[in-house]
């Protein structure tokens, strides 16, 4: 973690292989995922490193996405906790008996600032789209993107989904009609060829994930000779 006020970084986990690290809405614990024996799991931990816990086991196991507003759900992208469970959305209480519950086919989701519904991608063909469906439902899932999607959001306000893709950072207004959403036509909101990350809580900013400029080669320094330079510093060593 990088304190961005104080400017140092703080290391949170010590295992090589955690991945998807995604925050509490209250900001006071991390989910991510962590390769211990037999593939991904799902773990949670506190900010200050301490209370890290296993919240999938058996042949469950997945990476997290996101949690619902209130704290007390985690969606995460994997399997069942038995044998034969299929892949896909699951959604997993972090109180009571936190046993997952399969929702649906899919990837990436991610809950809406309300809680009532789930934006997710879904690649059985190429390129992957975006589709929303009401948690925990009943109700059929929507299409959301035409050209493909990668790193969906929410806005903050519920009010639009995000996405990267056709070169930059697309977005569809989403209104509440009844039960039901109205969603917009996809617009380009920028063109970027660098990844989307996510949005400010405040609704002002986008956060990307941009290629640093390299600095192209001036110089050529050829080194003559240089097994005979190893052999000596060999030789000095056994000395």
């Amino acid at each position: 973690m990088y304190d961005l006020a104080r400017g140092t970084l703080t290391q949170l986990t010590f295992n090589e292989r955690d991945r998807r690290p995604v925050w509490s809405p209250d900001g006071k614990r991390v989910a991510y995922a962590s390769v211990r024996g037999n593939g991904f799991k799902v773990f949670l931990i506190n900010v200050d490193g301490s209370g890290e816990e296993q919240l999938t086991a058996g042949a469950g196991g997945g990476v997290p996405y996101s949690f619902s507003p209130d704290g007390r759900l985690l969606a995460y992208y994997g399997s069942g906790p038995n044998a034969g469970d299929p892949n896909g959305i699951w959604i997993l209480p972090l109180t009571g008996d936190r046993k997952p519950q399969f929702f649906r086919p899919g990837n990436e989701p991610d809950f809406s600032p309300d809680g009532r519904w789930i934006a997710y991608s879904v690649c059985d063909r190429d390129p992957c789209q975006l589709y929303v469906a009401p948690y925990p439902g009943p109700g059929e899932k929507q299409q959301v993107s035409a050209n493909g999607e990668w790193d969906s959001r929410w806005s903050p306000d519920g009010r639009e989904l995000l996405w990267g893709g056709d070169g930059g950072v697309i977005g569809v207004s989403v209104t509440r009609a009844g039960s039901a959403l109205k969603l917009g036509k996809p617009r380009l909101l920028f063109k970027t060829q660098d990844g989307f990350a996510g949005v400010s809580p405040d609704g002002k900013r986008f956060l990307m994930v941009q290629d640093l400029p390299t600095t192209p080669a001036t110089q050529i320094n050829v080194v003559l000779n240089w097994t005979e330079d190893l052999e000596r510093a060999s030789s000095s060593d056994r000395k």
